[in-house]
């Protein structure tokens, strides 16, 4: 049980490792205490290593079983929920979601309906990939999304770097369903028909030495300037020496800063050094956390926001609305899910999410 000793994927400082602990975990509060069955992979499982998150135990994504709550609790035992836990420097390790028993501690956690198409390996899969991306596109891009009762810029065109990872997928399918186009969105060849089916109108390679100039020029036949744009991937931007032309952020900059360089509005999924238009997108914001990156002007409406989105995609998942990452991949044991967090760090699950069968 929660009190005995077992292993968990704990984040070192140098990158993930097996630990054994022995912490009971008690639930207070508006607490409870989860028998965990999935936790998702995400990159950031190991790069926040590199902005100073770690010594902690790995993940955010997971769903389970309520086994205990404290007295506040909005669910009871017996209950299949699903969500994440923020990250924070000196992150508890109860809260962490590659292990077998975690702690539901925030207010990103959501009841899994008792009909429908979300199950709790679908559903250890959601969180981060859409919450980032409904704070990249709905607050800090100030799209709007109707059908979710947000309020916003309508009908606006849009760049994603990046659509065949997690948080592109995410953005691709919400922007879609919010009434946003045209979608120009770079992804590998081998992914563009996929993305086309979800709902991109232009994609494009970003390997073509050509990419910028292939996209402006699109942009240009399409009619309609693109002032907005989401980079999913922040490859390249963050190391003293990168050349920022280069990075994904740099490119997708000059692919919709033609004729209009005050007027862009970009978001990222990682800090970026050298251009101070970006803004970061971050699953977890909140006021509370210790990291500046994560101060919001009004916390209240962000949380409306999130809770609006998630409703919505609880509501349509699998009607042809929302299907998060359609590809699964399960993973089991420890090996397994050490190899398989390196290899989604490192950029190599494209059009994937990764689940973790529990128990480890």
């Amino acid at each position: 049980m929660a009190d005995s000793t077992r292993t968990v994927i704990y984040l070192s400082p140098d990158g993930p490792v097996l630990k054994n602990i022995s912490e009971r975990y008690q639930p207070t509060g508006a607490q409870s205490l989860l028998r965990v069955d999935y936790s998702g992979i995400n990159p950031a499982d190991i790069k926040h290593a590199s902005i100073g998150l770690h010594s902690s135990v790995a993940g955010y994504d997971m769903s389970g079983e309520v086994l205990e709550t404290g007295p506040d609790s909005p669910f009871k035992p017996g209950d299949k929920i699903f969500g994440l836990n923020p990250t924070f420097p000196s992150r508890p390790l109860y809260m962490g979601a590659h292990q077998d028993y975690a702690i539901a501690s925030s207010k990103f956690w959501y009841k899994l309906p008792a009909a429908g198409n979300l199950g709790l390996r679908e559903a250890a899969t959601l969180p981060v990939m859409t919450l980032t991306a409904a704070d990249g596109l709905f607050h800090l891009l100030g799209l709007g999304f109707p059908g979710a009762g947000i309020p916003g810029a309508a009908s606006q065109a849009l760049l994603i770097w990046g659509g065949a990872s997690t948080v592109g997928l995410a953005a691709l399918q919400l922007a879609k369903a919010a009434g946003h186009s045209p979608i120009f969105v770079t992804a590998s060849a081998k992914n563009h028909g996929t993305l086309k089916a979800l709902g991109a109108d232009y994609c494009f390679d970003y390997r073509d030495a050509d990419v910028v100039e292939r996209i402006r020029k699109a942009i240009r036949d399409s009619g309609k300037p693109v002032s907005h744009a989401l980079d999913a991937v922040g490859a390249g931007s963050m190391a003293v020496g990168d050349d920022f032309k280069k990075s994904s952020p740099g490119l997708t900059a000059a692919s919709i800063s033609e004729g209009q360089q005050s007027n862009v509005k970009l978001v990222c999924v990682l800090p970026v050094r050298e251009d101070q238009r970006y803004k970061l997108c971050f699953a977890t914001r909140d006021a509370s956390s210790p990291l500046p990156m994560a101060r919001m002007a009004d916390p209240e409406a962000w949380d409306g926001m999130q809770a609006k989105v998630m409703d919505w995609v609880i509501e349509n998942f699998g009607a042809g609305k929302y299907l998060g990452c359609p590809n699964i991949t399960v993973v089991k044991g420890t090996e397994e899910s050490l190899e398989a967090m390196r290899r989604s760090a490192e950029g190599k699950s494209s059009l994937e999410k990764i689940a973790v069968e529990h128990p480890l």
